[in-house]
């Protein structure tokens, strides 16, 4: 079931002035996790091996998406 709530969402690359908007929906998702905005600044600071990502609906920030890039080199061959 699709409900159409007359508004588009957005999702866009996250900036410094997202950070404070980005740490309450951090905190409304994990409440446990005590160090959200500090969280969230480091991973801005870490690009481009992490990235943020703002999802954006009214001009309001509603949602956070990260995405952090591994890389694993393996020396020894995993099949036959």
């Amino acid at each position: 079931m699709t409900k159409d709530f007359g508004t588009q969402l957005m999702v866009r690359s996250a900036t410094v002035e997202d950070i404070p908007a980005a740490a309450k929906v951090h905190e409304l998702a994990f409440p446990r996790q005590t160090f959200s905005r500090k969280w969230l600044e480091c991973v801005f600071k870490s690009f481009p091996k992490s990235q943020l990502f703002a999802a954006e609906q009214d001009g309001e920030i509603v949602g956070i998406i990260f995405g952090q890039k591994k890389v694993v080199f393996e020396k020894k061959r995993l099949w036959n």
